[in-house]
């Protein structure tokens, strides 16, 4: 069995138990190219409702939540933000600020892994400085609060703090861009200020990744939701259509990554 065969399988195990014992499940995380190779569908997966989530608004690293019928999406989420459930939200400061080293994702990455975290079990990891915060799944905070010492040269101290309370976010702005056509080139080339032939180009190159995975037409279309990324130019969020401007362009609407 390969391993989209292997997490599909242990996800509709995850959807049966929600549905048949009546409560809630959850998946460990998964990445934009993971979700889309998994290929799950809009609202049920093998009958159960589910939504992903990650901690924090346009999470990039998302787990799989089953829930059965007497919870809906948004009671869930509130109760996360009252007493954390799912994933827990991890602050990292250095003990010293004057004698700390400016972080980077792969400086905290390293120094989870070395503990023996697996990646699976870690969400997004958010920079600021000398500050990081990690979403990470609930029954693994405490390991990481207790190992997590050090990065680099660097003593740091780790601390639990509320979802929806982080000093850090991911940062996006939210663009109209009025667009000839509603096609990734068209889309492309406003977002990153670039002409469409040029959008083209990329694309055929294989420097556009659509949630997480290699787009190879120009044409093709974008979903809500969908995060799309340019290699050494950027990424952004798509979040739709929003009418169309007085020359008949249409006008769409994205979150654009600062």
């Amino acid at each position: 069995m390969d391993e989209i065969s292997y997490e599909r399988a242990h996800l509709e195990d995850l959807a049966a138990q929600c549905t048949n014992r009546n409560y809630l499940t959850a998946s460990s995380f998964f990445g934009f190219s993971e979700l889309s190779s998994l290929n799950l569908p809009k609202d049920y997966f093998s009958g159960a409702p589910y939504f992903l989530y990650g901690g924090h608004p346009n999470a990039e690293r998302n787990i799989v939540v089953f829930y059965p019928d007497y919870l809906d999406e948004l009671s869930i989420l509130e109760e996360e933000k009252k007493e954390a459930t799912l994933i827990s939200c991890l602050l990292l400061e250095p003990k010293s600020q004057k004698f700390g080293e400016e972080l980077s994702h792969r400086d905290v990455l390293g120094s989870l892994m070395a503990l023996g975290i697996k990646r699976e079990t870690l969400g997004d990891i958010l920079l600021d400085g000398k500050k990081a915060v990690i979403y990470c799944l609930n029954n693994i905070a405490e390991e990481i609060l207790n190992g997590l010492h050090e990065i680099r040269h660097t003593s740091i101290k780790v601390k639990k703090i509320a979802i929806g309370e982080s000093p850090i976010e991911s940062k996006y702005i939210e663009m109209a861009l009025r667009v000839t056509s509603i096609r990734l080139d068209s889309i492309l080339a406003a977002a990153f200020k670039i002409s469409r032939e040029k959008a083209k180009e990329h694309i055929v190159a294989g420097n556009v990744t659509v949630t997480g995975l290699a787009v190879p037409q120009s044409d093709s279309s974008l979903s809500i939701g969908a995060h799309v990324s340019l290699k050494g130019k950027g990424k952004f969020i798509y979040k739709g259509q929003e009418g169309t401007s007085k020359k008949g362009k249409d006008i769409v609407v994205i979150d654009m990554a600062d």
